[in-house]
């Protein structure tokens, strides 16, 4: 597989802003066959590509991966944005909240000890929009 997917990466790595729509509907063939192997695509360091629109399309693509993604530009590049420190901690939220909806507490503890990690270790979110969306079950967070 990687072989046939490693060329389309690569080609796709190369292209900047202005194939922004190619990139994604491009990429989309390639998430259905390994997830993994796509994120590369929006990880190059060569082309840089508009950081909100790629986290609105990898949301539509699974939020798990958009998740990834705000981690990597957060951890590996250095965000400081709020707006993307406040996008994470609102996709952990509705993780947690979700997965205990399904009943899988394993899920939720793990998402929600990540939740509580970030927050107390980043100083570039909003507390108090997050604490607007806080259930009252919530309550280390």
């Amino acid at each position: 597989m990687r072989d046939k997917l490693d060329p389309s990466i690569f080609y796709l790595r190369k292209l900047g802003p202005e194939y922004i729509n190619q990139v994604f509907e491009s990429s989309r063939w390639i998430f259905e066959e390994d997830r993994h192997m796509a994120f590369e695509i929006f990880t190059s360091d060569d082309v840089e590509l508009p950081r909100t629109q790629v986290t609105d399309h990898l949301e539509k693509i699974d939020p798990a991966i958009s998740t990834r993604y705000i981690e990597y530009l957060i951890d590996e590049k250095g965000e400081e944005s709020p707006a993307f420190h406040d996008r994470l901690a609102e996709v952990y939220l509705n993780m947690t909240l979700s997965a205990r909806k399904r009943g899988d507490e394993a899920k939720a503890f793990e998402v929600y000890s990540k939740l509580l990690r970030f927050i107390d270790t980043t100083d570039h979110y909003r507390p108090d929009r997050l604490y607007g969306l806080l259930s009252e079950n919530l309550y280390e967070a």
